[in-house]
């Protein structure tokens, strides 16, 4: 799982290469690990490219989760204006 760009201003786009068809959850924690947002449940089959709006979120540090049915990534990025 990839997320670009960091820093941010207004979204991250999210690659995820998935082998088989999925649904995968994301969710967004505050540096403080509070649940911040759950932008969308997707059905994902090989490489997808999502894009997530970070305008309501505050300069900061945050953590994306996917969680899949089988596996679980977290991965670090920064919201800058």
């Amino acid at each position: 799982i990839d997320v670009f760009p960091t820093p941010c201003s207004h979204q991250i786009l999210v690659v995820m290469p998935i082998s088989g068809q999925a649904v995968t959850d994301i969710t967004i924690y505050d540096i403080q690990g509070r649940v911040v947002t759950k932008p969308r449940s997707v059905e994902c089959r090989g490489s997808n490219i999502l894009a997530i709006s970070t305008n309501q979120l505050s300069p900061g540090v945050y953590f994306l989760q996917v969680h899949g049915a089988a596996v679980t990534h977290l991965v670090r990025f920064i919201v800058a204006r």
